[in-house]
């Protein structure tokens, strides 16, 4: 099929399959993408050195953000520089954490005690801490902030995260770790020669104000994001290779490392709200971000998620399955199940990231300008108000039909017996009517209740209810005895079955204000492709004026539920 995606088995791991693109795109020149890309370091080699290296990069470039806000601390007083800086080193923070997961999900799976115990990094790797890193400037002028100390002890413990999971210091700052603290580590990173920190520094350049009306949190900030979505696409790559041998416990770790990443997006995207909105245009500013979210990175995860997920479906579909039997059926298909499981979380993970960013750029803008400027903008929100994964809600949609149909006596049961067990007993004890009614008005009122379920006319149905009525469908479950009650009523069983083909039937029993019907039903059920066969009983009681007064359905939904699994499952084969 044309329009389905195309796999290839991946040549390897290092680094992701994705570039910034055209130089020339609005988002490129602003960002200089490309540049970024090439002060990623690829650290000898290292296994981990594809997601470490840009996501090393991305924490200098958050230092260097920090360090600028601690340096203006009390020019403009109208700004909490205090709380722009928890801002900040919470997106630091972040990001150490990421890494301190990647290397330790990576060395737990070889059962090493370190990143390093797995693959030994190269010795060329190591040498002095940094004596250029924006950590040394954060640390001098932390206590120009309120709490700046405990910023810097929260930095301080996930750098010791960090270099425990990997196995050696990061050497961020002189004396391990910081602030002149013993190393953790033996081993120190020569964060100088592989990071670079003063070309990090001139990827943005104070001449580029010249060019450009902007804040450098703009740049610096999706500079910094670009690193952590290519440690997820990475990690999305792996999917694939999981993918293409089978091995679904892998690829599941994976897709939730994968959403791991989200966090410190997120953490880190929401920084563009320290832009200085009195000092730049935020037209300009909104407008260049909109098309931020754009980045050829951006774009990717969403669609490299959709990708790999396809591929997992076409698997099920091979083998006789699909999301919906896969997730009323948890305990016999384990692996297939947490895996779903798992892109569900990523999905969601996504949509949030995305739906955070338009919140915060429709914020940059205010209302009053929101509305002139078109898809660029608006479409942030309207792309993360729609599922990554509609094929999973699809299915969780239909699960909860299942459910609902499967377990109606037994879920209905327990609620009618709670209630009651609480005071409600009176509210629910039917009240059978003392009058008689005319046989002929219980058999019209009988033919328009099962005419306006064939029809799928709710208000017909209604019609043929009393003001005051007792309805318990199946009986003994808990009964509806109001207008919106039949309502939600009419509503779930056309969304079990979309579509009635027949509703037939017949009185069997009747007496001086009651009557007994025994009624079949053929109808498409929510399942596509399936349809519902199934046949009970019903007694009424009728007023004077011939309205349903009581009424009884006896039938065996879950029986129904049971039968119509089946065949579904046997469509799929």
């Amino acid at each position: 099929m044309a329009d389905e995606p195309q796999h290839s088995q991946p040549a390897g791991m290092c680094p992701s399959a994705f570039t910034a693109g055209d130089d020339r795109r609005e988002y490129n020149v602003y960002v200089e993408t490309a540049t970024v890309e090439d002060a990623w370091p690829d650290l000898c080699g290292w296994e981990l050195a594809s997601q470490v290296g840009p996501l090393l990069i991305s924490v200098e470039v958050s230092l260097r953000i920090l360090a600028d806000c601690l340096e203006e601390a009390g020019v403009r007083s109208y700004i909490n520089d205090g709380a722009k800086a928890e801002t900040i080193v919470k997106s630091i923070c972040a990001q150490l954490q990421l890494i301190a997961e990647l290397a330790g999900e990576h060395a737990s799976q070889a059962g090493a005690p370190d990143a390093a115990a797995v693959a030994p990094p190269p010795a060329d790797m190591f040498g002095p801490p940094s004596n250029e890193s924006s950590w040394h400037r954060v640390v001098e002028l932390a206590d120009r902030v309120p709490r700046g100390a405990d910023l810097l002890s929260q930095m301080r413990m996930r750098l010791a995260f960090a270099a425990e999971a990997i196995g050696f210091d990061l050497g961020i700052g002189r004396g391990g770790v910081g602030a002149g603290e013993a190393a953790t580590a033996t081993r120190t990173l020569d964060y100088d020669r592989w990071i670079r920190p003063l070309d990090v520094h001139g990827l943005y350049t104070p001449d580029r104000r010249a060019l450009y009306v902007e804040d450098p949190i703009f740049v610096r900030v999706h500079q910094a994001c670009e690193g952590i979505l290519e440690a997820m696409l990475v990690e999305l790559d792996k999917v694939e290779a999981a993918l293409f041998v089978g091995d679904y416990p892998s690829a599941e770790r994976h897709v939730l490392m994968a959403a791991r990443c989200c966090a410190p997006f997120e953490a880190t995207i929401v920084l563009l709200g320290e832009m200085s909105q009195l000092d730049y245009a935020p037209l300009r500013t909104a407008l260049r971000d909109a098309s931020g979210a754009q980045s050829a990175r951006g774009q990717a995860r969403r669609r490299v998620v959709k990708d790999h997920f396809w591929l997992f479906r076409q698997q099920l579909r091979h083998r006789g399955l699909d999301c919906l039997t896969v997730l009323v059926d948890p305990s016999g298909h384990v692996p297939e199940y947490r895996l779903l499981q798992a892109f569900k979380l990523l999905g969601r993970a996504i949509n949030q990231t995305m739906s955070a960013h338009a919140h915060l750029v429709y914020n940059v803008l205010g209302s009053a300008v929101n509305g002139t400027l078109g898809a660029r903008v608006l479409s942030l929100g309207q792309v993360a108000s729609y599922p990554l994964l509609p094929e999973i809600t699809d299915a969780l949609d239909k699960v909860t039909l299942w459910t609902a149909l499967r377990y109606a006596d037994h879920s209905g049961i327990v609620i009618h017996q709670q209630e009651q067990a609480h005071g409600l007993r009176e509210k629910y004890e039917p009240t059978y009517p003392a009058e008689p009614c005319d046989a002929a008005l219980m058999d019209r009122t009988i033919e328009q209740y099962f005419a306006a379920i064939a029809q799928q006319d709710k208000e017909a149905w209604k019609a043929t209810f009393s003001d005051v009525f007792h309805f318990e469908d199946p009986k003994g479950t808990k009964p509806y005895v109001s207008e919106n009650n039949l309502d939600n009523f009419f509503r779930n069983f056309i969304q079990a079955f979309p579509e009635v083909h027949s509703a037939s039937h017949s009185v069997t029993e009747r007496s001086d204000n009651s009557a007994t019907a025994q009624w079949s039903i053929e109808a498409a059920s929510f399942m596509k492709g399936i349809d519902a066969s199934f046949s009970g009983s019903e007694a009424f009681w009728f007023d004077p004026n011939g309205k349903i007064v009581v009424a009884f359905a006896e039938w065996d939904p879950a029986a129904l539920a049971e039968r119509m699994m089946d065949q579904y499952r046997s469509s799929l084969r």
